[in-house]
């Protein structure tokens, strides 16, 4: 039987969108994600992910978009990232890691933005968070060892 349910892009993962809460007001568009719900428990989809959230308010400029992630690795160190999106692109505002890892929490991201219910901020949102991943991609030196 053919299952035609929505997945994510990397971890191929069904459509959630009870994952995340919506907080905020009328000038701030604002998720934050279910930490209690299944897929964030040992042997769910992202058992890892200590914190997200995803907010986007108006400026002159346009859309400012920033998502926010912590993860654990399972080394008992939790990792923070803070991306930012706006019409001329992505910056990540900090991380302690280097290029590798920034593109790995960006692909969690991706994966956690698919969910969001909002319609239209999940297409804006996605789209620019997939295109930081792709320019991250090719942006890192390649080593023999990497192609193996």
């Amino acid at each position: 039987m053919y299952n035609d349910k929505p997945k994510t892009p990397f971890l191929n993962v069904e459509f959630e969108p009870s994952i995340w809460v919506a907080a905020g007001d009328d000038k701030l568009t604002w998720w934050n994600l279910d930490l209690g719900h299944r897929v964030f428990q040992e042997g769910g989809a992202y058992h890892g992910v200590e914190h997200g959230e995803i907010f986007l308010y108006e400026k002159e400029s346009g859309h400012e978009k920033v998502v926010n992630l912590s993860v654990n690795a399972g080394d008992g160190e939790e990792k923070t990232y803070s991306f930012h999106f706006t019409n001329k692109g992505f910056e990540t505002l900090f991380n302690t890691e280097n290029g590798k890892s920034v593109t790995k929490a960006l692909r969690i991201a991706c994966e956690l933005l698919f969910h969001l219910p909002d319609e239209e901020l999940r297409g804006e949102v996605l789209s620019d968070a997939l295109a930081a991943v792709e320019e991250k991609r090719k942006s890192q030196k390649r080593t023999v060892w990497d192609k193996i």
